[in-house]
């Protein structure tokens, strides 16, 4: 691109059209640099959702198998935004809170 600006600049180019061909092949060849590097960008974020997903598959598998001799209600991580590596069913009371919040008001 840079080549091109100076002899454009320097009018090295012997006619417009001449210019006009080489700037277009200098178009094209940016075009198809920005779809290679979205597809690249898109292959790497699903390669990286694989891994993890393999990962916490891995992790899932082995907190599972500890937990067969421990017998623990909870196991709870220190990182990450999902803290809870393990919990008995029996402890999970979504369905209960989402029941009393989307009860009617009663009113005071």
């Amino acid at each position: 691109m840079e080549d091109f600006q100076m002899k454009l600049e320097n009018n090295a180019f012997l006619s417009q059209e001449r210019a006009r061909s080489v700037q277009d092949k200098i178009v094209k060849k940016q075009r198809n640099l920005q779809e290679l590097n979205a597809k690249m960008e898109q292959d790497l974020l699903l390669k990286q959702k694989q891994m993890n997903d393999k990962l916490a598959a891995t992790v899932d598998s082995i907190i599972n198998e500890y937990n067969k001799e421990k017998a623990y209600s909870i196991i709870l991580s220190t990182a990450g935004s999902d803290n809870i590596l393990f919990g008995d069913k029996s402890l999970n009371i979504t369905k209960e809170v989402l029941e009393m919040l989307n009860a009617p008001a009663v009113a005071e």
